[in-house]
């Protein structure tokens, strides 16, 4: 990697899974001092209580990028126990939470700098527009003491880049020609493959990103990337991972 940067040894921010997909996306951040963060809760409680081992401790919310129910299903559970939810206000609406007492509204950064910034224990979050059929949508640029990780799902296309970034958890839904294959098969190419479109990012549509990501030297110091959001039927896990490697020289982890 000819632009290639340095970072630090030491303890780093863990990501565990627990869910990923269109049946449900939930994933829990660690940082070095132990505090933990949610991404998305679109399982169910019990479900999530059994990946945290019940153990909500050291949590410190639940950011949550949209109100589709496989990405917010249980955060009526979260704010009934007081754990901090943090959405932009047009998600919180949607799920009807507007007015809780744990929930924060997010206001999205634009080009203009960063003038909204929340913090969440050892966490800072900072919030940007996404672009999906849902009322506010938003991805995230999270920090602790050491990393500095971009988490974006369920946006068509990436509207801008970042700087800065050590970790990436990004969605990487479909490949347009396993898409078409399976479409054309099934006898369906109207509105579901449209939508899947206009939603979803494609591997080609994250390719193309990276690598200009890469050649403009923005991921100087990128240690990883977590590919997240695969569609079972429109993608292939090894080619993915393969290819972005190959674009990129990071290492490229499949979750799910």
């Amino acid at each position: 990697r000819p632009c290639a940067g340095n970072y630090g040894d030491g303890f780093l921010m863990e990501i565990k899974t627990i869910a990923t997909g269109s049946s449900g996306n939930c994933y829990v951040l660690t940082a070095p001092n132990g505090d933990q963060l949610l991404l998305e809760c679109g399982i169910p409680w019990k479900r999530i209580a059994m990946g945290m081992k019940w153990d909500f401790s050291r949590l410190q919310g639940c950011v949550i990028s949209h109100e589709h129910m496989d990405h917010a299903r249980a955060a009526i559970h979260l704010l009934s126990r007081m754990i901090p939810v943090f959405a932009s206000g047009g998600t919180l609406a949607a799920i009807g939470c507007g007015d809780a007492l744990s929930a924060y509204p997010l206001h999205s950064n634009d080009e203009d700098g960063i003038k909204h910034v929340v913090r969440a224990g050892a966490f800072t979050i900072m919030a940007f527009p996404a672009v999906h059929d849902a009322a506010e949508p938003l991805m995230f640029v999270i920090k602790d003491s050491v990393d500095t990780l971009l988490f974006a799902t369920d946006t068509q296309y990436m509207p801008r880049a970042f700087t800065g970034l050590t970790k990436i958890m990004i969605e990487a839904n479909y490949d347009s020609k396993i898409m078409d294959e399976n479409f054309i098969q099934n006898g369906d190419v109207g509105p579901r493959r449209r939508r899947v479109m206009r939603t979803h990012m494609s591997i080609e549509t994250l390719e193309a990103w990276l690598r200009q990501c890469e050649e403009d030297c923005l991921f100087l110091d990128l240690k990883e990337i977590h590919l997240i959001h695969l569609s079972r039927q429109n993608s292939d896990i090894r080619e993915f991972q393969d290819r972005i490697e190959t674009a990129i020289g990071v290492p490229v982890y499949i979750e799910g």
